[in-house]
């Protein structure tokens, strides 16, 4: 399916609005007038955060109309399309989970049977995923069952299922795109450096983005603080 968005020139831009924006503001922390008083100096510094707040924050929004847009073949269309619709998919399912019922009473564990699993196993699986022991008795179950839906997913790519395999393609594509759409996002509206778990996404999924951006001594010298005295003055 084609994309009305060029994910790699989105992603780019992406990228240098953050670089942009943290240049901007190390700018306007150590920006220098003898012409100026010490009032009008802050103002003056106060303007050019405003400024770079203002561009940062139209990029963000951009970026993240940008990964609304991307259209393609998604992990949920993959789990719709394995839910049984006659009485004979039905049957297949249910005797495919009384199979794994019988292992996991037997003390498989579900890892262990999804690692052999076809594709008829696997389906079984995410019909029976919200009821599965591990899950009822979780403090956070919807997170557990979300696990386990991620690792059928992930064996259904094994397998070669082609609407799991297109799926991961697309998301694959996308993932570097999200990730930079979240970290714009998460420094919206602050000056705080990008957390590491966001850090993490990015260099998983754009290597080069991330050395770009982060990879610099300047990246590891936030201004956060000043920055934050001029927007705030007192």
């Amino acid at each position: 399916m084609t994309n009305p968005v060029n994910i790699a020139a989105a992603v780019e831009a992406a990228a240098n609005a953050l670089a942009a924006r943290d240049d901007a503001h190390r700018a306007a922390a150590t920006y220098s007038n003898a012409d100026l008083t010490p009032d009008a100096l802050t103002r003056h510094r106060a303007e050019m955060v405003q400024q770079a707040d203002t561009r940062y924050e139209a990029a963000a929004e951009a970026t993240a109309a940008a990964l609304a847009s991307v259209t393609g073949p998604t992990r949920a269309d993959v789990f719709a399309a394995r839910r049984p619709t006659d009485a004979d998919g039905i049957a297949v399912t249910q005797h495919e989970q009384s199979k794994v019922r019988a292992m996991l009473d037997g003390g498989a564990r579900l890892d262990q049977i999804l690692a052999q699993a076809d594709d008829r196993r696997a389906t079984a699986l995410l019909d029976m995923i919200d009821t599965l022991p591990d899950v009822l008795s979780s403090s956070d179950g919807a997170a557990v069952a979300d696990e386990y839906r991620a690792a059928v997913f992930d064996r259904l790519v094994q397998l070669g299922a082609p609407d799991a395999t297109a799926a991961h393609a697309h998301e694959t594509t996308v993932a570097p795109l999200g990730a930079w759409a979240n970290a714009l996002e998460q420094g919206k509206g602050h000056t705080s450096a990008v957390p590491m778990l966001t850090r993490a996404q990015i260099a998983a999924s754009d290597s080069p983005g991330y050395a770009r951006t982060f990879g610099g001594a300047s990246a590891w010298s936030p201004v956060d603080d000043d920055v934050d005295r001029l927007r705030n003055p007192r």
